[in-house]
């Protein structure tokens, strides 16, 4: 497997080894470029002052290389479908093709370690990997870990897989190699509902990394955002995100952010996530569709009511256009030999993205959201405070639907919650019972109440590894957490 793999690496490296005239290492064989409506372009390097000549779909386009050898043509939008081939020639004698071009929709999929979490470790990964035989439309590429950059780069410097069709040697690499889970599962579960429409999956990510290092200075400077110690701000972005800033992506899926539970500043992830996002549209020149992945469970007693407001800072970019949120608030994994932080239940993690991408970009269904907090109200019973707590259900969320869960074995108690109540003497107390009184309102009991006392706040799900009791009977996705 891995031979085959190290000779296609090698023999995209060297196909213009000799030439003045290269393509971009972000483009390839094999690739998907956006269908229409969007245009797409097709850029490299040639000798300088070089004319240079595109043919595609029988017409021809022209440029002239800038006085770096830089070249750029734009391709007229082109509807689903292909193969085609991309045929470059310059007019000192160079050419160059690229063959088995299609054209579907194109995902930009980033992050850290649990979006790099390759399918092979998820669950059933060997088998996943072999089905990946069946979907030759849906096309791979994967940046390779191991450039920082200071200043942006224009060319890939590390590439793990060019553009490459799926299959279970593509897919199916050892862990921490290509491909990523949640993006293929993302990917996959989007095909399937249109499988005319070939996908285009693009994986740039780095485990253990923080949202500065994924951010421009200038998004960082609008957020006054100091350094991390040791961390070089916007050294990804430079590396693996401006190289793709002439690729036409219909959208991007993130998952990240625990690194930023432990930085110095976290309350400025909110700040900072729709900076970057902001950031990244306006240097791709269009709003594309952007999706969040709200953080799974893990252990880390000691920073668990910071992960909390992670999570809580993270809904915060749906305030901007065309951006939703995807939760996995409920998919703990403490026994997963990945360690815990790295959940293996990736499947559902992608399915719900795709939800999310299917309401936003495809209009066939709005049901990505689960119950989100309305309002709350309390009473004393002698020495029993009950508290009711709605949710809002309109549109596609439906009734709530209230089950049991405990704390998983291995697991401290005090990462775990699931209701919880402020009281007037400052201390924090969990209810002992709770009932559906009507399709939006949970109604919750909170038993020996000192006298004089009362109930000042609430949370759910405030903690590391929230106990999830709360979903959409309709959607079957759980509510999100809050503290008020």
């Amino acid at each position: 497997m891995w031979g085959e793999i190290i000779s296609i690496v090698f023999a995209c490296a060297v196909m213009h080894a000799n030439a003045a005239l290269s393509i971009s290492n972000t483009l390839g064989s094999h690739m998907v470029l956006q269908r229409a409506p969007y245009s797409n372009q097709v850029y490299g390097i040639a000798d300088p002052s070089a004319s240079i000549k595109v043919s595609f779909n029988a017409q021809a386009y022209q440029t002239t290389a800038d006085s770096e050898g830089n070249w750029n043509v734009t391709i007229p939008p082109t509807p689903a479908g292909g193969p085609f081939s991309i045929d470059v020639a310059s007019s000192s004698g160079e050419t160059a093709t690229l063959d088995d071009v299609l054209f579907g929709d194109v995902w930009l999929c980033g992050g850290q370690s649990n979006m790099q979490f390759t399918v092979i470790q998820a669950y059933n990964g060997s088998v996943e990997a072999n089905n990946a035989n069946n979907y030759p439309n849906i096309r791979l590429f994967s940046v390779g870990q191991g450039t920082l950059s200071s200043t942006p780069l224009t060319q890939l410097k590390t590439i793990d897989l060019p553009w490459s069709v799926s299959s279970n040697v593509t897919v199916g690499a050892a862990a921490w190699s290509h491909f990523s889970a949640v993006c293929w599962f993302f990917g996959k579960e989007l095909y399937d509902r249109d499988n005319t429409v070939p996908i285009g999956l693009i994986s740039s990510n780095w485990g253990g990394t923080y949202i500065e290092q994924w951010s421009s200075p200038l998004s960082l400077q609008e957020c006054n955002s100091a350094p991390i110690p040791g961390v070089i701000s916007s050294a990804l972005y430079n590396a693996m995100i401006v190289p793709f800033l002439k690729t036409t992506i219909l959208g991007a899926i993130w998952y990240q952010g625990e690194s930023n539970s432990i930085a110095p500043n976290p309350a400025n992830y909110d700040c900072q996530q729709q900076a970057m996002i902001n950031d990244w549209r306006a240097n791709w020149g269009y709003d594309f569709t952007f999706i969040i992945t709200q953080l799974a469970p893990w252990v880390d007693a000691t920073h668990s009511l910071v992960v909390a407001e992670i999570r809580a800072l993270q809904m915060g970019a749906l305030k901007l256009p065309k951006v939703g949120l995807a939760t996995a608030i409920d998919l703990g994994d403490v026994n997963s030999p990945w360690t815990n932080i790295h959940p293996r239940n990736k499947q559902e993690v992608g399915r719900r993205l795709s939800l999310v991408a299917d309401s936003i970009v495809y209009q066939r269904s709005d049901a990505w959201l689960g119950p989100i907090y309305k309002n709350w109200t309390t009473v004393m019973d002698g020495s029993t405070a009950i508290v009711n707590v709605s949710f809002h259900i309109e549109g596609n969320i439906g009734p709530l639907q209230v089950t049991e869960t405990t704390c998983p074995d291995g697991v401290d108690s005090q990462c775990c919650s699931n209701f919880l109540f402020l009281f007037s003497d400052g201390t924090w107390w969990p209810s002992s019972t709770a009932k559906l009184v009507t399709e939006d309102t949970i109604q919750l009991y909170v038993p020996n109440v000192l006298k004089g006392e009362s109930v000042t706040g609430v949370s759910y799900a405030w903690s590391i590894w929230p106990l999830v009791t709360i979903y959409s009977a309709t959607t079957g996705l759980p509510a999100y957490p809050f503290i008020v």
